[in-house]
């Protein structure tokens, strides 16, 4: 994929109504679900590509669009869901906090207690006089 940066001196910010139209084409047939993808990282990759920083919204819709194998298939029923969090009609569900706890929850490993290890000799290393 080949993706052509705009001009340095220009920026262009990236809002919740330009995402629907998005939605709304894939919706109608005229882009295909994959073409988000190819979209979503375009934008995370542009220097001159941006969003409102408290708009955690259109920053959370592009990292799922740009990673739908980790976060939402794109399908046209969960392009229907982002439409409808873009639109307010819904709200996007609240994303789970990570730590220790809910990690041991999920089956990883939790360090119980923290270890001291003395420093080993390196038997190749020369004697220090």
């Amino acid at each position: 994929m080949h993706i052509e940066d705009l001009p340095a001196d220009e920026e262009v910010t990236i809002t919740a109504d330009m995402l629907v139209r998005l939605c709304d084409a894939v919706l109608a047939g005229t882009l295909s679900e994959s073409a988000l993808e190819i979209i979503a990282f375009a934008v995370l990759a542009s220097d001159h590509l941006r969003w409102n920083e408290e708009d955690d919204l259109v920053g959370r819709v592009l990292y799922d669009w740009a990673t739908p194998e980790i976060n939402w298939e794109l399908n046209s029923s969960n392009v229907r869901m982002f439409r409808d969090w873009l639109t307010g009609r819904t709200h996007a569900p609240s994303e789970p906090d990570i730590t220790a706890d809910t990690l041991s929850g999920l089956g990883f490993l939790r360090r119980t207690s923290k270890v001291q290890l003395s420093p080993q000799k390196d038997a190749d290393a020369p004697d220090e006089a």
